[in-house]
């Protein structure tokens, strides 16, 4: 369950779809107004899910599927993708870089 590291507060989906789809780094927490960043543990888990995505976009191109299957499979692992990320988010109060 994402929760505000600060106040503790869960996050509601609108949230976290808001937070996931946002360029900045760090997104106050609309509970208690303190800086949230993705944790270091959270951005490594959702590189996890990103690699999956490249194949379902390019294995069907080489299985010589029809393209409505392609589309098909490409928007249901897109679908897939999106919610693991957003089920999988946690939060930092403080930027974590891996090195």
């Amino acid at each position: 369950m994402t929760q505000c590291t600060h106040c503790s507060t869960p996050w509601s989906v609108r949230d976290k779809i808001r937070r996931l789809v946002t360029f900045s780094q760090g997104l106050p927490c609309p509970y208690c107004g303190t800086i949230q960043y993705y944790s270091l543990k959270s951005k490594i888990r959702s590189s996890y899910f990103i690699f999956p995505m490249l194949l379902f976009f390019f294995i069907p191109g080489f299985l010589d599927t029809p393209w409505q299957l392609h589309i098909l499979i490409a928007a249901v692992g897109l679908f897939v993708t999106i919610v693991l990320q957003i089920k999988t988010i946690e939060l930092s109060d403080k930027e974590e870089y891996p090195f």
